[in-house]
């Protein structure tokens, strides 16, 4: 395994890899980030048979996260080379993605490295972290035309539970059930897949009724052009919160059918289009 990244993350990596067990941590997306230690080899069982000594893995995730982990364990089992830049830096990061083959990262960053015109070369992407949308699948397809486009459903406490590579969004409902999933998670099944539809305390009250964010932010998602949607309340005097949505878009501004009128009126939200989702550390929409 061949490591490139800056001096500081250099040493951060390096002494990770001595570790054994490793210390990692969960993002905190269903609540108090949680800490674990585990042996290396329980992270390696979880890495793909496909790789090589050519490959080079742009890292797009923290390094102390689960997914983090399984990057570095790839890289390792197959003496891949590692490509690590700061994920603040998303400028820097661009730019080395430019030398690299493989790049494993979130949804809401690959959102940011869209905009950047830097992965026309890259034959393996992996998301996770979250769940990605029809519209982010055909742009990732677009913008790296060669590229095989996996999606990976893992959480830190169980590790991966499922992964597939048919370019759509949900998981295939022939080779998965959520009862392997995160029990805060919620889902819904159509068109035969298994479709992430938020968890559970992302509810607001808006005017005495119960409006799920989770709801709102798909239907937007399937509004044409639209990339991707965060749906959140605002604290309002009159109704107790307002709906209101933020979503990103191809062209910078509202498509046609951004007004939902097949929603109940309380859940239409008020819309804003924005160059890009609020990200939190680790990568994920917040």
């Amino acid at each position: 395994m061949r490591l490139c990244a800056p001096p500081a993350l250099h040493d951060e990596l390096t002494a990770m890899l001595r570790e054994d067990p490793v210390t990692y941590c969960s993002s905190g997306t269903t609540g108090t980030p949680k800490t674990f230690t585990v042996p290396w080899e329980a992270i390696r069982r979880d890495v793909s048979p496909r790789g090589s000594t050519d490959d080079v893995v742009a890292l797009g995730f923290l390094p102390r996260t689960y997914a983090g982990l399984s990057v570095l364990a790839f890289c390792r089992v197959h003496g891949s080379t590692l490509l690590a830049w700061p994920l603040d830096d998303i400028v820097g990061f661009s730019r080395a993605l430019r030398s690299a083959t493989h790049l494993s990262t979130t949804p809401t960053y690959m959102h940011r490295l869209l905009l950047c015109d830097a992965m026309p070369a890259l034959r393996q992407i992996t998301l996770g972290g979250e769940a990605a949308s029809a519209s982010l699948l055909q742009a990732v397809a677009q913008a790296a035309p060669h590229a095989r486009i996996t999606q990976v459903y893992a959480s830190s406490e169980r590790g991966v539970s499922a992964s597939w590579s048919d370019g759509r969004a949900g998981i295939p409902a022939s080779c998965w059930s959520p009862h392997r999933a995160v029990e805060s998670d919620r889902w819904e099944c159509r068109d035969g897949r298994w479709h992430f539809r938020g968890r559970a305390g992302r509810l607001i009250n808006v005017a005495g009724q119960t409006v799920d964010l989770a709801v709102v932010e798909q239907h937007l998602r399937d509004v044409p052009g639209v990339i991707d949607a965060r749906a959140y309340g605002r604290p309002s005097s009159l109704t107790g919160q307002v709906l209101m949505a933020d979503v990103v878009t191809r062209h910078q501004e509202l498509p046609r059918g951004c007004a939902l009128s097949s929603l109940p009126r309380v859940m239409r939200p008020l819309v804003r289009v924005v160059p890009q989702l609020d990200m939190t550390a680790a990568g994920k929409a917040r």
